[in-house]
């Protein structure tokens, strides 16, 4: 809404809100609040009431200053209407630290207010808060007696319940843990109730707080006035802050989640979860050590689940099954205390507890499978980070969701996808392998005893849902036992170590971040020239060069184990081009196979889907070779040409590295090789390799198979070499005919806008990946294709981290990069060292035409921006559409 002129006319006619008093009074029912606010001839009076409980006590000698303090967070929700310049507080004094504080809070707070009513502001200016020396609200009335108070202890905390996940995982961990928890609610509703019910608290037990909106603001709303979300967590904040003096229970255990710290307008600041998020709570604990008390009681304000990510948190909810039929967290059916099955949130809530809970249980909890209902695509593309926004709900960040959707996808969908989940694919394969457990924790105010409940409670549960799979028993032969050391943490290093979490959750294997000269580096930075470790699991990037050549007998791999364990389900496929499509196009024709390897997925993250059915294809490059005990069951060997040389001492170290596959196989294994390819065929006959031998040509092709090759949608002899021994292989494993597999070489294609070869205008290969929109889906664009000369790189700035997209561009330099809009000019910025040719350019038009003058005949260009479409489209469809458009054309 472009409310902005109403902003400034009721400026203008409102320049002033009053803070005027605020009172307490203790009545039978408990202590009711009043506040009275002034904004010229309108007067605000709301009202709260904390309900009387024999454990609380109203006569806490800082109560007075308690309640101004929740006055000062009441006071924007109706400031909002008019958003008046100045603000006179009238009934206390502030600081300037306070003021600061208090504005603070209000202008974030008031992000997405400012942001949905169009209003441009800047902290400085929205608004002045000027404080008296005006005498203090009344203190509370002596005509009842005072609430008895029990003797305060430290093993105790004020637990808010919400009546959604987070907040019962919190009471439960903590109640299981021997802490003892105080429930508090604000304006009971069903779920609240319930949650509290089911976690064995009756309401007399449960600390209550019952807040009303004057009318007054309610029917300026329907008049037209500004309306907008607040930040209701930290009004919530400082009634936690009366209730614990009252209470004499100190820590107040909030269930915010790492997630509330990504802004919800991604590329700005703009954040429906301020004052859930870190920052706020950091502010709100300076705050309060820093008020003027008589009787400090030792307040402590946190969130106990802030380390946790929602995926977390939603694994440990999926193991407090009394809950689940209870809880809700759908603001639109809150006043019915259901999930409405239509917005944002309860999709959010759906998908994020899809990896844990079966479709069918969580399809009775909701009503139905939302993941199947297709009038949900928008806020399934906001979820995914397919639009300018994340809805305006708490919710997690995107890269959870994604996460929680590959899980979900392995774990119950493998035969079939429901209908949100047809069009969308993992983004990155870091989803997939990333791990649940500790100790990968957000910063946080735990101490140590907590962030142990919090530790622990998560490995329970990681070993629990980590159900034996395939030959599980086997993998944990190899490693049980063993001094691990894992020497690189990339995509492998990372892969392994979750899946050591899963076998063997009592090992903690050594991370070496960095190898170097003899030496490697740990996580804080210290290098170290220990390499007393019976097993160091080598990742692809490190050299065998850079380790001491003492520990060479104890270097493996992630390949390596793998193989040692399931080399009968493996067809292999390397070589120095081709790799890519040539396995992609062998999983297209076995059907049920798994890809995985080089290709972006490493071959840990598909052990769980493995069966004695499934045959995994593997693309294998030099680096996950060149240590190796036992090779494929099927090999291939596509070509060999001078590369890696960097890597490698010589031409010779990196052939033989690649000829492992071959060496390493046994009689019973097959290897097929092309001889077309000099280097190949002479290392073949050299090494005298133990395997049967499948020499194969494209000039050798029968009738048969020249008709089959006729239906590959790819141009060029090599996809046509690459086909043929694609065929030959499937034929062998399958049994297929020719003509079947003629059929299916002629549906071997993607989905649009997905690596998609839409031209081979001017002899170039123009690949559209419009798709994505992050970093890493980015890098396994890159990584999924042969070779790209030209990469169009950018978009809309959403605020994302795009260092690990500008370290891949340095170690993978690709010749012409085309910085677009200013996620792309940021990316450049991150380059620090350019060795390619560049422009920056905004005009899709220019920047095609410069593709094409700076590539040449047999090059391929790539489109895949790593970012979000709208400032130049209407979505990443219309983007790949234009540029499309735009290279047929030239």
């Amino acid at each position: 809404m472009d409310n902005s002129n109403k902003y400034t006319e009721l400026r203008q006619r409102y320049p002033l809100f009053e803070y005027m008093a605020y009172h307490s009074e203790v009545c039978p029912e408990g202590l009711r609040l009043r506040f009275d606010f002034r904004m010229g001839n309108v007067a605000f009076h709301p009202t709260a009431l904390i309900e009387h409980r024999p454990f609380l006590q109203a006569t806490h000698t800082d109560i007075d200053r308690l309640v101004f303090e929740i006055g000062m967070a009441e006071l924007v929700s109706y400031w909002k209407c008019a958003c008046p310049p100045r603000v006179r507080v009238g009934c206390g004094s502030l600081t300037e630290e306070d003021v600061h504080y208090w504005k603070k809070l209000y202008f974030n707070g008031l992000g997405e207010f400012f942001y949905t009513n169009g209003i441009s502001a800047t902290e400085e200016d929205f608004m002045l808060i000027e404080s008296t020396e005006a005498s203090p609200g009344e203190p509370p009335s002596a005509a009842t007696p005072p609430l008895p108070h029990p003797e305060s202890t430290t093993k105790a905390y004020l637990v808010p319940i919400g009546g959604g996940k987070d907040s019962v995982v919190t009471l439960e961990l903590l109640r299981t843990a021997g802490y003892t928890c105080r429930p508090l609610i604000m304006n009971p509703r069903g779920a609240t109730i319930e949650c509290a019910r089911a976690g064995g608290y009756s309401m007399e037990e449960v600390l209550v707080v019952r807040r009303t909106i004057d009318p007054t603001l309610l029917s300026l709303n329907a008049q037209g006035f500004l309306n907008g979300h607040t930040p209701f967590s930290a009004m919530l904040a400082t009634y936690t802050m009366l209730c614990s003096a009252m209470s004499g229970v100190a820590a107040v255990a909030l269930s915010n989640e790492s997630s509330a710290n990504e802004s919800t307008v991604l590329g700005t600041t703009v954040n429906h979860q301020y004052s859930k998020s870190l920052e706020f709570e950091d502010d709100f604990r300076a705050h309060c050590a820093s008020l003027p008390l008589k009787q400090p009681w030792g307040f402590r304000y946190f969130s106990f689940l802030r380390p946790l990510s929602e995926l977390q948190i939603a694994l440990l909810f999926s193991r407090l099954e009394k809950f689940h039929d209870v809880f809700r967290s759908c603001n639109v059916g809150s006043k019915q205390d259901v999930w409405c099955g239509h917005c944002a949130k309860c999709l959010f809530a759906f998908i994020i507890l899809s990896p844990f809970v079966k479709p069918a249980r969580l399809t009775q909890i909701f009503g139905r499978n939302l993941l199947d209902d297709r009038s949900l695509q928008t806020e399934f593309d906001q979820l995914v980070g397919h639009s300018a926004t994340k809805p305006f709900e708490c919710v997690g960040t995107v890269s959870e969701v994604h996460q929680a959707l590959a899980l979900a996808q392995r774990r119950w969908y493998a035969d079939g996808r429901p209908a949100l989940l047809r069009d969308w694919q993992t983004e990155a394969a870091d989803f997939q392998s990333a791990s649940l457990a500790a100790p990968h924790l957000a910063p946080s105010n735990l101490n140590d005893d907590e962030l142990k409940i919090i530790c622990s409670t998560l490995h329970d549960a990681q070993t629990e849902l980590s159900s034996p799979f395939y030959r599980s028993s086997e993998l944990r032969t190899l490693l049980q036992g063993q001094r691990l050391l894992i020497a690189g943490y990339g995509r492998e290093g990372r892969s392994v170590e979750a899946l050591i979490a899963k076998l063997l959750p009592s090992e903690h294997p050594t991370i070496a971040h960095e190898v170097k000269a003899g030496q490697w580096r740990d996580s804080a930075g210290e290098w170290h020239s220990d390499w007393d470790y019976t097993l160091i699991i080598k990742s692809p990037g490190i050299p065998m060069a850079a380790l001491p050549q003492a520990a060479w007998p104890r270097v493996s791999s992630l390949t390596d184990l793998f193989m040692q364990v399931y080399a009968d389900r493996v067809v292999g496929v390397t070589g120095t081009k081709g790799k890519s499509t040539t396995a992609s196009l062998l999983h297209h024709l076995l059907p049920g196979s798994l890809l995985a390897g080089n290709i972006g997925v490493p071959l840990f993250d598909v052990v769980e889907q493995m069966d004695d059915s499934k045959l995994v294809v593997a693309e294998l490059s030099c680096h996950q070779l060149e240590v190796l005990h036992r090779g494929p069951h099927i090999g291939l060997i596509l070509n060999l040409f001078e590369e890696h040389l960097d890597h490698y001492s010589n031409y010779r170290a990196y052939q033989m590295a690649k000829l492992q596959m071959g060496l390493r196989q046994s009689e019973a294994d097959h290897l097929y090789y092309c001889t077309d390819n000099a280097a190949l065929c002479s290392l073949v006959e050299e090494l005298h390799l133990p395997s049967r031998l499948h020499p194969y040509t494209i000039a050798s092709t029968t009738t048969e198979e020249q008709l089959a090759l006729s239906r590959l949608p790819l141009q060029g002899e090599h996809n046509r070499s690459n086909a043929l021994v694609a065929i030959r292989i499937a034929a062998q494993l399958t049994g297929a005919t020719l003509e079947e597999l003629g059929e299916r070489l002629a549906s071997f294609k993607g989905l649009r806008h997905r690596l998609e070869l839409v031209s081979q205008q001017g002899g170039r290969q123009w690949y559209d990946d419009s798709i994505s929109t992050i970093p890493a889906a980015t890098i396994a664009a890159l990584r999924s294709l042969p070779r790209v000369d030209a990469l169009i790189l950018g978009g809309m700035d959403r605020g994302i981290d795009y260092q690990p997209l500008a370290d891949y561009l340095r170690a993978h330099t690709v010749r012409n990069v085309a910085f677009v809009g200013e996620a792309g000019r940021r990316i450049l910025s991150l380059m620090k060292e350019v060795d390619f040719n560049y422009i920056v350019d905004d005009d899709y038009e220019h920047i095609v035409r410069w593709c094409a003058t700076q590539t040449a005949i047999g090059d391929t260009v790539l489109l895949s921006p790593a970012a979000a479409s709208y400032d130049q489209f209407r979505n990443f469809e219309h983007r790949g559409d234009t540029y499309a458009a735009l290279i047929s054309s030239l």
